[in-house]
């Protein structure tokens, strides 16, 4: 078990325990309990993989809005390394900042379950989808 927060820099981050003690996320996204904020650690994913050299093949994302900025810190993992990703994608504009941060890796977004790819964020709701490169829903949709 790791100590920190993954995000999209290196550093101490506000964290706040929300509106239940299990839906803990950065004090400045949406649905942030007043006063009950603590200091964390934050680190980027690509920092991790290159201090320990555990290469995440599959990763599992709920990160309570902070979706975009946790892909941001792991920019050169999906670059070079392509993981396959479930993401629990929450309010429009944490989609949106998913979708973009995807989109620049060739990265699209699919239904769970069905695997329908989906074709714009306006399309994406709150839920759970299925990040893959291109590539590989190439080679595995009819």
């Amino acid at each position: 078990m790791e100590d920190y927060a993954l995000g999209d820099f290196d550093g101490d981050a506000g964290f706040s325990l929300s509106l239940s003690d299990t839906q803990g996320r950065f004090e400045d996204l949406p649905y942030v309990k007043g006063g009950s904020t603590i200091n964390v650690h934050c680190k980027q994913l690509d920092k991790y993989v290159e201090e320990n050299g555990c290469i995440p093949d599959f990763i599992l994302m709920d990160v309570e809005h902070a979706e975009g900025r946790v892909l941001r810190g792991m920019f050169n993992t999906i670059e070079t390394k392509r993981p396959l990703m479930v993401i629990e994608t929450h309010e429009p504009e944490a989609i949106e900042e998913t979708w973009v941060e995807l989109e620049k890796h060739q990265y699209e977004l699919a239904t769970i379950p069905g695997l329908r790819i989906v074709a714009s964020a306006d399309k994406v709701n709150y839920g759970h989808y299925l990040a893959a490169h291109r590539s590989y829903f190439e080679q595995k949709l009819p």
